[in-house]
C-alpha cells in the first residue's frame, strides 16, 4: 500500500472526517487530502507524529508504507538479537542512510510519548 492508502485506510477504519484529522494535525483539510492521495510526498516530521497519534500508528507505518499486524511484536530477547545484527551493518550506510535511522527512531520515541501523554491527560470534571 502507499503511505497515502494507509492513511485512509486507518482513517476510514477509526472513522474519522478529513476536518478532525485535519483539526487534529495542525493542517487544512485539503492537506490531508492531498497526503491521502499521494500529492504531497514528503511529510514534515511533526505532522507524521501527529498523524501517527490520531490514527493510533506507529510513525514507522506513515513512512514505510506498510500496515501493522498483530503478529509484528517480538520477545525482548529477539528484538535485542536482532539489533546487534543491525548495528553491526550500520557501518555499511553512508550518511544520509544512518540519518534516515535516526529519524525513524526519533519519530517512534516521539509518538510513544505522545500515546503516554495523551492516555495521563486527565479530563477535568464539573464541580456542583
Amino acid at each position: 500500500m502507499t503511505v497515502g492508502e494507509i492513511i485512509r485506510h486507518y482513517r476510514l477504519r477509526k472513522e474519522l472526517t478529513l476536518e478532525e484529522v485535519a483539526n487534529a494535525c495542525g493542517v487544512s483539510k485539503v492537506a490531508v487530502l492531498k497526503w491521502e492521495n499521494g500529492a504531497t510526498q514528503n511529510i514534515k516530521r511533526d505532522k507524521i507524529a501527529k498523524l501517527a497519534m490520531v490514527l493510533n500508528i506507529s510513525p514507522i507505518t506513515l513512512v514505510t508504507g506498510e500496515l501493522e499486524t498483530d503478529d509484528d511484536s517480538i520477545s525482548t530477547n529477539e528484538f535485542l538479537n536482532q539489533l546487534g545484527v543491525l548495528l553491526q551493518r550500520v557501518r555499511e550506510l553512508d550518511q544520509s542512510e544512518k540519518q534516515q535511522i535516526m529519524t525513524f527512531v526519533s519519530m517512534t520515541i516521539e509518538y510513544k510519548q505522545m500515546k503516554k501523554d495523551a492516555s495521563t491527560r486527565e479530563t477535568p470534571t464539573l464541580k456542583a
